[in-house]
């Protein structure tokens, strides 16, 4: 009797992107209800459940790096959603509040955040939920180091070295 071969396993990096436009598909659908394309919602919640992050603290939280984290908060002062003011304890530090305009919408803000966050681990236990966090972690630390081989060149006919 013939074996037949298994079938190789889905490549991670498939499932990783399959699952971002699922999740990126969601967000866009809870970002629709505040009027705001989802970086922006992203961006918000996490000012509104942090006290005060600094432009750093923000990109680093929302692992976004500091130019398009930065645009995405001129967007959002532009919609008067958040102010940058000057860190009462650190003169060289600016500080990203929320306006009242953004705290009169916490509440429905926060309930869309977490009914997401929710429904991308419903089903894990705690215990699974870390060891993805984990297992994520490693897969974006591992992609920062990569640097792909540089490509094997072939030689011109005719030509000498």
């Amino acid at each position: 009797m013939l074996m037949q071969p298994s079938p190789r396993p889905e490549p991670v990096g498939l499932l990783i992107g399959a699952a971002r436009r699922r999740l990126r598909q969601a967000s866009v659908r809870a970002a629709r209800r505040f009027g705001l394309p989802p970086q922006q919602f992203w961006v918000l919640v996490i000012v509104l459940e942090s006290d005060g992050p600094s432009l750093r603290a923000l990109a680093a939280r929302t692992r976004m790096d500091a130019p398009t984290t930065s645009r995405t908060v001129a967007s959002l002062v532009r919609r008067k959603l958040v102010r940058v003011e000057d860190d009462p304890a650190d003169g060289r530090r600016s500080r990203i509040v929320p306006t009242a305009a953004a705290l009169r919408r916490q509440g429905d803000l926060a309930a869309a955040a977490e009914s997401l966050r929710s429904a991308t681990i419903a089903g894990f236990s705690s215990a699974e939920a870390d060891l993805l966090r984990d297992g994520l972690r490693r897969v974006i630390d591992n992609l920062e180091r990569f640097r792909p081989a540089a490509p094997a060149t072939r030689r011109r006919a005719g030509r000498t070295a």
